[in-house]
Parts: C-alpha cells; structure tokens; sequence
C-alpha cells in the first residue's frame, strides 16, 4: 500500500537517519551565555517549585528532570 503512495525502504531509512542526526545535533554556545541561560532556567525551576509547594502539592516530575538537566548542565560548565 505504502509502495502505491512511493514510500520505499530507501526513503524511510533516509527519513529515519536525518530523524537520528537532528536528535543528536550538537551545537557550538558561548560558556557565558549558556551560564546565563542556565541560570535563568534554575530560578524559574525553583520558583515553579516554590508555586507548586505553596499550593500544596509535590514537586512535579518535570521540573525534577528539569532540575536534574541543570545540575548537569553546571557540571559540565565547571569542568
């Protein structure tokens, strides 16, 4: 069915390494701005932190990952 329409095993395999290359891209960003930005997202992070505390409830899991993505994010900056 899929032949019909020109999907080939060739053309899905294409889409599926471009798919791998865009998830893995790496790109080149000034320590100084990456700190800035990093900074940014952690007092955002503990402010929702704070918001969802206040209301009673627990820490959500995205902004545990979040958390956790910046812990690595400075560590990685430091070394």
């Amino acid at each position: 069915m899929y032949r019909r329409e020109g999907v080939t095993d060739a053309s899905v395999c294409d889409l599926l390494t471009r798919h791998r290359e865009a998830v893995n891209r790496q790109v080149m960003v000034p320590a100084q701005v990456l700190s800035r930005l990093v900074r940014d997202a952690e007092r955002e992070l503990v402010h929702q932190e704070g918001l969802a505390w206040e209301a009673g409830g627990p820490t959500p899991a995205r902004i545990r990952q979040g958390m956790a993505d910046v812990e690595v994010l400075k560590a990685l900056l430091a070394a």
